[in-house]
């Protein structure tokens, strides 16, 4: 029989996991994609619990299976105000109610901003634009060359506005902002002249900045890595001391010992304790160390040295430092082993002559052990005074650490970062110079303003700049692909050419992939893929991408090259045969747009959220301008620039009564304009939706009083009381800020802001780096292998999902009378989660309550929370073997019990709170089996009874 705990941990180790497998279950499947469809176009309470699917789902979602009869108790639930405390869901007991309620907040007042004939016109636009671009960009660069040799002056030629936008657009100038005078100096300059004013206001600046970075960047390298060393230096310390502490300790313990009375064996747990400490300080010491020879010796070899005495005697040491730091970790292993067996020896029923033997076999090993210990104090000491010597060393060239060497770094960066922003932001008045012929005089030479190599350049440069690649540049990246892969000889110089790698991402179907980066390529290229190849688990292919959807694109892509294991090629041998060179061109005209097609799919199913968004009542012009996911799909479609055309105009242009040929929008004398207009539905106020918000209140108010419950359980008294109002400040801090957020950059941008949401949610803020956040709330919630979806807890996901932020990262709104996506979100998640007890509870009622209490646990403030849940109380009486009698007891009596067994702050913490659940699971199988069943298990072959899965878990449980 599977023990209790074998069962849960299948389960519990990866939640994720199991929660994804139980989501491909087919009815779990079909429930989940009704929902999740269907739920948006719910505007009501009573639409709701008329649609029994949505209706019942949710109830057992929220764990209110059993009252999903009751329809009219639930409605008054649902139409309860939730912002007064006297509302009917507030006043109800059991806070499930409320917590559903808050989850289906319902509104009828919805509104039309684009119809769906609309949206198909405007899609229709969309498309029509970048079917056409590679036409506009035939026919503008065509112009281009014919102007070549008509145009007399370089003022007759900046006075054409379409060479002169030309020009801007291929080199990368922004007409709004760029002097027009700057770049006629520009281009009349003569580079040969040093007085000329392209080599006096660029040339000399760009070396001046090319200076100051120079001169200032081997001191900030000595500066970082002088810093480094004092952060090496201290750290030893901290061993130095700590190992030392532990020393004292245990020379303490042993002394006091020999007292009259000692507690010998409290004093032993002392000693062992100190001595694993002493021991793990020590492999700490030890590793960081050998990191450092490992550096050396790398070090030796680069220069030719890897067989010099010096070398040879390095290896020796690096041979005995890792047998020294494998002792020291084999020595703390047998140190916890002992606890252990010793702990198990006062068990009931213990075989107390095996385990002793046991224990005497771990002695055996610690004392084997010692004997491959070589660093000493000594080395300690000695390792601290080399970093000193090292950090001494800079003296005289570097102020001391500390504000004057900071001040100097700051200085320093500032100076370099300034002069690197220069050259960076002239490189294209470099390229522009180069890329023209006027005379100083601005006249045009007879053979033109461009050379004819100045002119394939600059029509590629127009061809590249546009926002996609066209089939004309399809054709010069194929040729390129052509002209430079069987150029190279290894697969790094393959790599090093960004373009060759974004060719072969299009040809292989592989730039839609995010997991996929150039490494991959490069590892694909040099993998052996043969059909016995891919055989073998352990090649790269099989390994790491078998069963991904990219697999047999990469597995392609490896075919195709000749690149050996080691990234080279045999003598002779070309990257790419004749035959393979010819496939790789066919697929790069087949995929090079399938990474647009993806864009436009996703533009158009952000329009399509946009305006689900957008059609709330409420909202108006404003909010449209600040929505890009609509504005400017539409703009695009119709073909007007949204930088160019003011807002302002705009707003008369949605406002205009398009019944009236004398209304603003005729005036422009532009179709363009009439056509947008006619794709939206405004009054002549310009209202249509809700205002914008980074969260809705409901969202806001749920967050903050979760965050005041994390941060004040178990506490009590003024401690409590303290912390209470400092959490409230907290939230009140978070309400305001939240409020005032625009986008997810800034909402990225302020930490404190995301820490309170993601302890609200309770986790661990410190588990979460900026660019694992930023990751989140980059995924694609609708993409189930995105990073918030992959990640292993589930509440990321939720918690992206309760901001309101749409695909281009601005504030978004949510459709009046729809379900906001954390609603969704959660509610599928708890559905999951239900879905998973209650189908372990069909085998195994025990594996059910484990779960459960696992997933109530960080909701869990007293032991009231634990006594008013049937499922929590039976818990605590099973996993501490609490008679069922106590139920009789005073309530206060029986929270006091429960506080007498089990420490409430425990649930705070993952590791004490699985020693509880296995606690559970080894206490519910006792309870469970019969005499005779764990008879066989102990002394017989029988497979039933107790497992040893069970036995294993009671042997590491200390029960208290």
């Amino acid at each position: 029989m599977i023990s209790t705990y074998l069962s849960y941990n299948l389960v519990a180790r990866d939640m994720k996991a199991a929660m994804n497998l139980t989501a491909q279950q087919s009815q779990v499947s079909r429930e989940a994609a009704y929902f999740k469809d269907n739920i948006g176009n719910i505007k009501s309470a009573e639409e709701f619990v008329d649609d029994y699917r949505l209706y019942s789902y949710a109830m057992k979602a929220h764990g209110l299976e059993e009252m999903t009869y009751a329809k009219a108790f639930m409605l008054k639930v649902l139409e309860s105000d939730l912002s007064d405390s006297n509302s009917y869901a507030n006043k109800l007991t059991d806070k499930r109610y409320r917590e559903f309620a808050a989850a289906f907040q319902f509104s009828s007042n919805s509104v039309s901003v684009m119809s769906e004939s609309q949206m198909d016109e405007a899609i229709g636009l969309y498309e029509g634009h970048f079917k056409s671009l590679d036409d506009e960009i035939a026919e503008d660069s065509a112009y281009y060359k014919a102007m070549l040799t008509s145009v007399g002056s370089v003022d007759a030629f900046l006075s054409n506005a379409r060479l002169y936008d030309y020009m801007l657009d291929t080199y990368g100038f922004d007409a709004d902002t760029v002097d027009k005078s700057y770049l006629r100096a520009l281009l009349t300059s003569d580079t040969s002249d040093p007085a000329s004013f392209y080599n006096t206001e660029i040339v000399a600046n760009r070396d001046a900045a090319s200076a100051t970075i120079d001169g200032n960047n081997p001191i900030l390298t000595a500066i970082a890595t002088r810093q480094n060393v004092v952060g090496e230096r201290d750290y030893i310390v901290q061993l130095q001391t700590a190992i030392s502490d532990a020393q004292t300790r245990i020379a303490d313990a042993q002394a006091a010992m020999s007292d009259p009375g000692a507690d010998t064996a409290a004093l032993q747990i002392e000693i062992d304790d100190q001595t694993a400490t002493m021991h793990l300080r020590y492999a700490d010491f030890v590793e960081m160390s050998l990191y450092a020879m490992q550096e050396d010796k790398a070090a030796m070899i680069a220069a030719g040295e890897g067989d010099s005495a010096a070398a040879l005697a390095l290896d020796d040491k690096i041979t005995a430092w890792t047998a020294d730091f494998d002792a020291r970790w084999a020595i703390v292993t047998s140190i916890q082993n002992i606890a252990n067996l010793t702990a198990t020896m006062n068990e009931p029923g213990a075989d107390v002559v095996a385990l002793q033997a046991e224990i005497d076999g771990e002695c055996a090993a610690i004392v084997a052990s010692q004997d491959s210990l070589v660093a000493t104090d000594a080395d300690v000491s000695d390792a601290i005074a080399a970093k000193d010597a090292e950090i001494a060393s800079y003296d005289g060239t570097l102020p001391p650490p500390g504000e004057e060497t900071a001040a100097l770094r700051a200085e320093l960066y500032a100076a370099a970062s300034k002069a690197s922003s220069y050259i960076g932001s002239t490189d294209k008045f470099v390229t522009l110079v180069e890329a023209y012929n006027f005379n100083p005089d601005g006249t045009v030479p007879a053979e033109g303003f461009q050379t004819e190599e100045q002119l394939a350049k600059t029509t590629e440069r127009y061809i590249f700049s546009q926002e996609r690649t066209t089939k004309t540049g399809a054709l010069l990246n194929d040729q390129y692909f052509r002209d430079k892969i069987n150029t190279f000889t290894t697969v790094d110089e393959l790599m090093a050419d960004a373009r060759i790698v974004e060719i072969l991402k299009d040809a292989f179907n592989l730039s839609t992939s995010l997991s996929v980066v150039s490494s991959t390529l490069a590892n694909a290229m040099t993998t052996p893929s043969t059909d016995a190849d891919l055989e073998d688990p352990n090649n790269y292919l099989v390994r790491f991408h078998s069963g991904r959807d990219y697999y047999d694109d990469l597995v392609a892509l490896s075919r195709a090259f000749n690149f050996k294991e080691d990234g080279t090629l045999d003598e002779g041998v070309l990257p790419l045969d004749t035959s393979k060179l010819d496939m790789v061109s066919s697929r790069y005209f087949s995929g090079y747009d399938d990474q647009y097609e993806e864009d436009d799919a996703l533009a158009i199913k952000r329009l399509k959220l946009d305006l689900t968004a957008l059609s709330s009542s409420g909202s108006n012009i404003d909010d449209l301008f600040q929505s890009t996911g609509a504005y400017n799909f539409v703009l695009k479609a119709v073909g007007l620039d949204g930088e160019a055309v003011p807002q302002r105009i705009m707003r008369k242009v949605l406002t205009s009564d398009l019944q009236d040929p004398k209304s603003f929008v005729y005036s422009l004398k532009d179709d363009r304009y009439v056509q947008f207009a006619k794709l939206f539905n405004f009054d002549s106020e310009g209202n249509f939706a809700a205002p914008r918000v980074a969260q809705d209140e409901a969202t806001i108010q749920d967050l903050a009083k979760d965050y005041i419950v994390q941060k004040s359980r178990f506490l009590e008294g003024d401690e409590a009381k303290r912390v209470k109002k400092e959490a409230e400040d907290e939230a009140r801090y978070y309400t305001d800020a939240v409020s005032d957020l625009s986008n997810v950059g800034e909402l990225l941008a302020n930490r404190r802001v995301l820490d309170f949401a993601i302890t609200a949610k309770g986790m661990n803020p410190r588990n979460f780096s900026d660019e694992m956040l930023k990751r989140a709330f980059s995924s694609d919630l609708d993409d189930p292998r995105s990073f918030a979806n992959e990640y292993g807890d589930y509440r990321l996901a939720e918690l992206v999902a309760s901001f309101n932020f749409g695909p281009d990262g601005n504030v978004s709104r949510n459709g009046a009378g729809g379900v906001s996506t954390r609603s969704t979100v959660e509610t599928m998640n708890m559905f999951l989660r239900q879905t998973i007890e209650e189908e372990q509870g069909f085998e195994n009622e025990g594996v059910r309550l484990a779960l459960y209490f696992e997933r109530m646990a960080p909701t869990i403030t007293s032991a009231y929370d634990i006594l008013s849940d049937t499922a929590l109380y039976a818990f605590f009486k099973t996993t501490f073997q609490m008679p069922s009698e106590i139920s009789g007891m005073d309530v206060d009596k029986q929270a006091a019990l429960v506080e007498k067994y089990l420490n409430l702050e425990d649930l705070a913490d993952p590791e004490k709170l699985s020693k509880l659940v296995q606690r559970f699971t080894a206490m519910n199988d006792l309870q469970t089996n019969d005499s005779a069943s764990l008879a066989n298990v102990l002394f017989g072959n029988g497979s039933g009874g107790v497992s040893s899965e069970t036995l294993l878990t009671l042997s590491q449980l200390r029960l208290r």
